[in-house]
């Protein structure tokens, strides 16, 4: 059995759509595929992508040792069987983005986020079916719905849990709004991720910068 892990930012600083496509290329057919994830979200779009590669491959288990959330849990809901750490968790929330414009710019962009929040409501009612209504999916993302293992698989969102938790569910605390308590002084290896993330970023200014004054220079 092949296994992947997603245990970083979802996208451009981490891990995106173009990197697990190549993974998958590599497998055989008719090789099981088991991946693990432990991510704090990140790009919807590469979200959705990642989610549909798993989906065409088909026979996928999903396993979220840590923290499934944002659009973490979109690529989770691509497993035929999706299930959960004790200790883990999985959060749903509307989808954010940044803008800098006039106050049409600003509603062509919510007119899109509201869009995408749509794709998004689909495609978790894909995975809970009639057990939920639309309504109530889009409920939970207004609420930026943190839920536990037992959560998920109550809700339709997980198959099962499996009792050995490897990593505890850690949020950097200033990175959504209603994250849980717990969640924020437990400084687990998603918080080392995002501080790896943040010195990646430094380092790639770092680089383009001095990449144009050589340009400049020569």
């Amino acid at each position: 059995m092949a296994t992947l892990h997603i245990y970083d930012e979802i996208g451009e600083w981490g891990i995106d759509a173009k990197a697990v496509a190549r993974e998958i290329g590599s497998l055989k057919d008719d090789e099981p595929l088991e991946v693990h994830i432990n991510s704090p979200g990140g790009s919807a779009f590469d979200g959705i992508a990642i989610y549909n590669q798993l989906r065409r491959r088909g026979g996928v288990s999903v396993i979220v040792d840590g923290i499934a959330a944002s659009a973490a849990s979109i690529i989770a809901m691509g497993g035929q069987t999706i299930t959960m750490a004790h200790n883990s968790m999985m959060m749903i929330h509307r989808a954010s983005a940044g803008v800098w414009g006039n106050a049409q710019d600003l509603r062509d962009v919510a007119d899109a986020l509201d869009a995408l929040d749509g794709q998004i409501v689909d495609t978790y009612a894909k995975r809970v079916g009639d057990s939920m209504q639309l309504s109530v999916i889009h409920e939970l993302l207004d609420a930026e719905t943190w839920l536990t293992a037992q959560d998920a698989v109550d809700r339709g969102f997980a198959d099962a849990i499996d009792g050995e938790g490897a990593i505890p569910a850690a949020v950097h605390k200033g990175r959504y709004k209603n994250t849980p308590e717990h969640l924020r002084t437990n400084g687990g290896s998603v918080e080392r991720v995002l501080q790896t993330l943040e010195q990646r970023r430094i380092q790639s200014t770092v680089n383009r910068l001095r990449a144009a004054s050589a340009k400049r220079i020569g």
